[in-house]
Parts: structure tokens; sequence; C-alpha cells
């Protein structure tokens, strides 16, 4: 019998047929043979079993495995070729990945074939099968997605791979987002999912090992949004079988210096903040550089902004979101260049700060500089207290001990001011943060302690979400403490919503550095900044009339919150007022302050 082991590997979707078909070879010996030799018989009968005998955990009513022709008659050196049909009822009914089948070969005499005749006779050969379900399926890198934030209209992209493992060619690949319902019930879809070069799974190469390789097919992501908008969602893929893989991604939009100063600083020599003048009001916007040739004349004080999604022929998307602007017409304004559509660069992970040696990595420094310095002046109940981000926000410190027998514990010391965020909100909000206990006794053993300050931080960030504050990037376990953050990655194995990442290529200190300077940014925006309203500032002066040098007040802007645009009003409007004015002697800076406001 040859062969005498089927391999079958298959695809869970059954053929049309419905049935898998081998063919197998039956060949009697030659007359010489030591079996025609020992008798008189001039032929054999052979038959297979009426049923396949399934050896896995099910059994189903009729035949698994069909033979034809299932009997014969063979004369020395005659051959027979048999057709083998496999049922997909013998995989496809089982919850095992792999299915054996044993179809048993019966010799004997004329007449012995037939129903019942395996009673008294051993099988002379067995006819092993096995089926191997190859359940396709797709990796995808980076596994999450972590889009740098975004003014108001600005577009955010990055670019996943697909990786497609034991997909027939043109298998078509679908992607799925869910819409974004807003505070009013108006939902939107900011994120869009675009295959550049069709979302089929390409033919691979006849020399490349498809199981090793896999096929690639590339898939662009883009995040825009006109409102502010802090999103952690999830896009879902889906292949001809119905299964799903998810990526996870986080995107914010926000007109808040405070929390777009990641963009600012990506694009720090390529943009500016320029006053855009539309029939009724003025708008502060952030744009890309442009220098005019001579040839190209004057530019429009209302040129496009930077953050047009369209093309130049449709409407100014900035626009859009400020009513009392007009929109772009005529030749100059559709021929004004916009910030190409390149690639937003994305930490496809965990946040990160840049090194300090790079222009990026300077302007950080100056940010978390200037965050240090309020938060050590203002941010504590009883007075300045310094700080050094993230070291003296993530928790108190560890030491070292080691007890007779040589082994290392960690003992946890208390500083003797022991301050922590906590206090910082309490004091900046003048109540109880809910989910965060009043006595903030940690416990000595790490897992104990790791589920407390996660419970924590959970909680103060939660909070600070429901004042507003753009964190989605933002998780708990990103705010533990070196040792806590150890213990939490040792136990990544039985956390499966986390596995798409590997913490062991993380920077840790560069990974909470920039996490506690969002954290701290984002607790000013809420709680600090929001407190500048209208009714104490002069609206009159504000408007810029009777100062020379101030011109018409900014009603909007895409990079600039309503707060933010008053304190720079503010200070713009004495600034000229101030600036041509004799400082008499006498009086202290403090009494000048004081005076101005």
């Amino acid at each position: 019998m040859s062969p005498s082991r089927l391999e079958l590997h298959v695809e869970p979707e059954p053929p049309q047929s419905g049935a898998y078909n081998k063919t197998v070879e039956l060949k009697a010996a030659c007359e010489q043979s030591v079996f025609w030799r020992q008798g008189a018989r001039k032929h054999v009968t052979w038959w297979f079993g009426c049923r396949g005998n399934a050896v896995t955990e099910f059994r189903r009513e009729g035949a698994l495995c069909v033979v034809s022709p299932s009997s014969g008659c063979l004369v020395p050196g005659q051959s027979a070729h048999l057709a083998v049909s496999i049922s997909t009822e013998a995989f496809t009914a089982g919850s095992l990945r792999v299915t054996t089948l044993s179809l048993p070969l019966y010799l004997g005499d004329e007449g012995d074939e037939g129903a019942g005749a395996e009673q008294g006779h051993e099988p002379y050969r067995e006819l092993s099968i096995t089926i191997t379900i190859q359940h396709p399926y797709i990796t995808i890198q980076p596994p999450q997605i972590l889009l740098t934030p975004v003014p108001l209209e600005g577009i955010a992209s990055a670019t996943l791979s697909l990786l497609a493992f034991g997909y027939p060619r043109g298998t078509r690949v679908s992607a799925e987002v869910d819409e974004v319902e807003l505070e009013d019930g108006a939902k939107i879809q900011p994120v869009s999912v675009i295959f550049p070069e069709g979302n089929d799974v390409p033919a691979q190469n006849q020399d490349q090992n498809q199981e090793a390789n896999g096929s690639s097919l590339g898939c662009s992501v883009s995040f825009c949004s006109a409102v502010p908008l802090s999103l952690c969602t999830t896009i879902v893929f889906t292949d001809h079988l119905h299964n799903k893989f998810k990526v996870k991604l986080c995107a914010i939009a926000d007109n808040c210096v405070l929390t777009v100063w990641p963009y600012m600083a990506l694009h720090r020599s390529e943009e500016q903040i320029v006053l855009k003048t539309g029939a009724t009001a003025v708008e502060a916007i952030l744009q890309r550089h442009h220098t005019p040739s001579p040839a190209s004349g004057p530019t429009s004080s209302s040129s496009s902004s930077l953050f047009d999604r369209h093309s130049s022929t449709t409407k100014n998307s900035i626009s859009d979101s400020f009513p009392d602007s007009d929109s772009v017409s005529g030749p100059a304004g559709r021929n004004t260049p916009c910030s190409p559509n390149r690639d937003t660069p994305a930490n496809h992970g965990a946040p990160e700060f840049p090194a300090a040696n790079s222009e990026e990595g300077l302007y950080y420094q100056n940010v978390l500089t200037a965050v240090e310095r309020w938060f050590s002046l203002f941010g504590w109940p009883s007075g300045p207290h310094p700080i050094s981000v993230p070291h003296t926000l993530r928790r108190v410190e560890s030491k070292v001990q080691t007890n007779p027998s040589g082994a290392r514990t960690y003992a946890v010391i208390q500083n003797k001011d022991s301050r922590s965020v906590v206090d910082m909100l309490r004091h900046l909000t003048g109540k109880q943060i809910p989910g965060v206990p009043r006595s903030r006794a940690l416990s000595t053993d790490v897992g104990e302690r790791t589920d407390q300050l996660l419970q924590q931080h959970e909680a103060t960030l939660a909070f600070l979400r429901v004042q507003g504050a753009c964190l989605c990037h933002i998780r708990p376990h990103y705010l533990l403490d070196k040792q806590e953050f150890k213990h939490w990655c040792s136990l990544l194995q039985s956390n499966e919503e986390e596995l798409g990442l590997d913490y062991r290529s993380v920077d840790y200190e560069s990974l909470s550095k920039r996490c506690w300077t969002d954290v701290l940014l984002q607790i000013y925006k809420v709680l600090v900044l929001s407190r500048v309203s209208e009714s104490g500032l002069n609206n009159a002066a504000l408007d810029g009339g009777g100062v020379d040098g101030v011109g018409s007040r900014p009603r909007a802007s895409n990079v600039y919150s309503p707060c933010e645009l008053r304190l720079l009003l503010w200070l713009n409007v004495h600034y000229q007022s101030m600036r041509k004015a004799v400082w008499g002697t006498g009086r202290t800076h403090y009494e000048l302050l004081k005076s101005i406001i």
C-alpha cells in the first residue's frame, strides 16, 4: 500500500464538495513472492473497514472516510488505484487542531469481504490519516498605536503592517472602527483606515516559507477631529472567516498648548502661530511656514490653514470649525500650500521622553523645567516644596536591606516629607478625590503595595479625565515606581490585555518622566487654567481699544484654549500699556504688578 500514511493540511472553511480526496495504490507482489508460494491461491481478496475509526474525542454517525472501491481482488503483480474521500465532519466537529483516523486493510479469501468480515481477521495494514487544521491568522505591527496629540483639525497618521499567515491569495481583509458619540449626542468618525494597495492578501513568492514569513498587507491609519477629543479605541480587522484581530489606538486633538505641546516640539521649526483675519472674527492658527516666491506676489492674510483635511478645492476646515470666519476662496487661497500629509511620528507602544541631546529633547526639558518650577511654588498646601519629576511624585523611597541570612529584602521607607500627587490634588481642588482613601499607609509586600498604588493612580486619572484632562494614553501602571513597575511586568502573562506590548524594551525612566509631565500639565489645565474667566478682566481694554500696538482680539484658535487666549491678550495689552511708562523709584515689583492687576 502506497502511501501508507496520508497527511492533510486544511483550512477551517470546508471545500464546496464537502470532502477532501486522496489517491492510494494497492499493488500485489509478483509470483516469485513467498506470499504466493506458500499457498495454492491465485488471487487475494482485500477490503477496508467499512468506517474510519476516529481516535479523537468525537464520533459521528456515517462514514468519516470512504474508499472507492472499498474491496476487490488482486492477482500477482496487479495494482489497484483507490480514491480516499475524507468527509469534513472528520475535523469540523472536533475541538482539536489535529485529527487522526485509522483505516484498516484486511486480506482474505474469496467471499470473506463484506459486513462483519473483520471479525476473526487481523488488519494486514493500516492506512493512517492525519488531518491538521491550519487556522489562518494575522499579526499586526505595531500592536498598539500612540499618535502625537494634534491641534484641532490636525492630522495624525501612522502605518500598520498586517502579516497574513495561511491565507490564500485574494483573501479580503476589512477594517472597522466605532464611531465616537460626543456629549451633545452627535456622532463623528475621527479615525479612518485605508489600504493604499488594496485590502486583498497579496500572492506570496513561491520561494518563501509562508508559515515563517507570511504575506504583508499595508494599512494607513489617520486621525482628525474638529472638536477637542481624547480617544482610546480599537481598530478591528476581519478576515473571510470572520476572525477578528484588534489594534489599540490612542489619539488626542485639542486646542490647548498644554496638550499639544509634543506636536509643537515635533514641528518647532516648521510651523508658526499667525492671526487669521476673517469677516467678523480673528483666529490664532498654528500653520506651516510659507515663504512665497517673488513671482507669487503678496501673501493673503487669510491663508489656508495647515490642518486642512481636504484638498484646496474644498472649504477650509478651520472655517468649518469657526463659522464667524470666511472660507478661503479665490486663486490665492486655493494655491496656498498646506502642510504635507506626512505621517506624524507615533510612538508605537508607550509614551517616551526624547533623548536630552536632541533638539526635541531640549524642548521637552524646557517644558519639564517650567512644570517643576510652578508646582514647586504653588502646588502644595503648606507652601513651596521643590519637586523633581518624576522621582518626587512616584511614591516613597525603598531601601535595600540585607538580613542575617544574606537574602536581599526591600523595606518601604516613608520620607520625612512624603507628599504625593494626592496631596497636590486636594490642595488644588479643596476636596477629597473619589476612590482615594485618606490613609496612605503602604504595605511592605510588593504585590499588595502595587495593587494599592494602581488603585490610587486609576482613581486619580479617572478624576482628572472627568474634569476634562486629555490622558487617554496614560495608564495607571505607567505612574508606578520602579520596583512596583517591575513586579507588574512580571505578572503580564496573566494579563492578556497587555500582551501586545513588550515592556522589556521600554525605557522605564523615559516612560515615567513623560507620563508624569503630561499628568501635571493636565492638572494645571483643568484645575488652574480653567479658573481664568472674563468676569475679572477689563474687556474694553482686552479688546485693544485705546492701546497702541494691540490688534483685534482673537475669538478662536486651533491651538489655544479660550483661557489661554485671555491670558495672552492680557499680557499683550499690559505690555503695550507699560512699555512706555516710566517706573518711578520707591515702588517694588510687587506693587507695580498689583497696580496693573
